[in-house]
């Protein structure tokens, strides 16, 4: 199980501030719950977190998540 608020207090830790702290547990628990689910083969996340994530820079940090689901036809 997860405790949250000591995720948060990490992220702040690691230098993300207010909102962007809190925004950045949720978007990890969300992609976390994605990639270990059946839709992880199905689903493209794209935008700002992919730029935070890859860049580790906490100033790319968004307050969104954009993904997209596909299926095969």
């Amino acid at each position: 199980m997860f405790n949250i608020q000591k995720m948060i207090e990490r992220a702040m830790e690691d230098g993300y501030k207010g909102a962007n702290a809190s925004t950045k547990v949720c978007q990890d628990i969300v992609l976390k719950a994605l990639a270990s689910g059946t839709l992880s083969r199905n689903v493209t996340i794209k935008g700002g977190v992919v730029m935070c994530r890859k860049t580790n820079n906490v100033r790319r940090a968004t307050q969104d998540l954009d993904i997209d689901f596909m299926r095969k036809i």
